[in-house]
Order: C-alpha cells, then structure tokens, then sequence
C-alpha cells in the first residue's frame, strides 16, 4: 500500500470512528484521535486483510474487515479517554471500534457482503425496510455488551477469534443492515 492509499483510508478510518462516537453523542475534540496511530491501524488491517484474502482466495468477508479492525483498534489505542457526562470513558477505544462496525455493516450495500452475510439479510419486507439494532439491544440487556468490551480490553483475543465472533453476529442475524 502507497503513502496516498494509506492517508486515504487512514482519513476513512478516522470519520468512521468520529462518526461512531457521536451517533453515541460523545464529542470528541480535535486531537483526541491521533492520526498516526490511525495510520499504523490502517497499515495493520490492510496487512492481515491481504493475508486473509491470499488465504481464501479472495473472499475475505466483511466479518474479517470488523474483526481485525477492532482487533488493531483495541491494541493500538488512537482514540484518548474522553470524559462524557462527568464520567472517563477508559475504553473508548474498544466501544468504538465495535460502533464503528455496526455503523459500517449497516451501510454496506447487499453486493459488498459475502453470500453468507446476505442470507443472513433475507426476510419479510417489513423486517428489511425498518431501522434494525439488535446487536446493541441484544447486548445492552444482560450485561452482554459490557461482557464483549471487557474481553476485547482485558483479555488476549485474537483477529482471527474477533472474525468468527461477529461472523456468528451476522449469520445470526444480530447485526442487521438499515434500508430505511
């Protein structure tokens, strides 16, 4: 990867988890997302992309893309702690990464995601046409959320573990696209 494609996905990368934190209403100021560090994300992704799709032979799925990114997200750390209503968020980075990815799936038009991811994607009209957020319902009740974030912060997990983990949350069905 060139200099210019590296700046250009490291520019994506940073509005992605701009935009993540503040569909979360969590302002972030200039400067507390180091563009280096986003750089050095982008740089590692593309890295463990290219090996996935060497791999698989060119059919690395967006599940690879969610797992690494939060993956290099968590362990590189670009987003500094935020205060948000009195209250330091210390894993801002992981929070993020993981909203990040919802935000992306949900934006992918049908033809960028695997035939597995797809079918996922199939039902009634109603179910397509409505803004689905069952991943974070689904996580914010039973403390399932706070359980991710905290294995994603706090204990060793992989790229490759984070892959199978929301390849399961989408052929579940738990992260669903917006039509609407």
């Amino acid at each position: 990867m060139n200099t210019a494609d590296l700046q250009h996905k490291a520019a994506a990368l940073y509005d992605l988890l701009s935009n993540a934190c503040e569909q979360r209403k969590i302002r972030l100021a200039a400067g507390d997302i180091s563009v280096p560090l986003i750089a050095e994300v982008c740089y590692h992704l593309h890295k463990d992309l290219n090996r996935i799709d060497e791999h698989q032979q060119g059919e690395a799925a967006v599940q690879n893309f969610m797992g690494f990114l939060v993956f290099w997200v968590a362990k590189l750390k670009p987003i500094r702690p935020v205060v948000h209503k009195g209250k330091s968020i210390v894993d801002i980075n992981e929070q993020a990464a993981v909203w990040a990815c919802h935000l992306l799936f949900r934006s992918l038009p049908e033809t960028r995601k695997s035939q597995k991811d797809v079918a996922a994607l199939k039902g009634d009209k109603a179910s397509k046409t409505r803004v689905l957020d069952h991943t974070f319902r689904f996580y914010m009740s039973d403390g399932r959320y706070i359980s991710l974030i905290y294995t994603i912060r706090h204990r060793n997990i992989t790229g490759d573990a984070l892959t199978l983990y929301f390849g399961a949350l989408i052929r579940a069905g738990l992260f669903k696209r917006s039509d609407g």
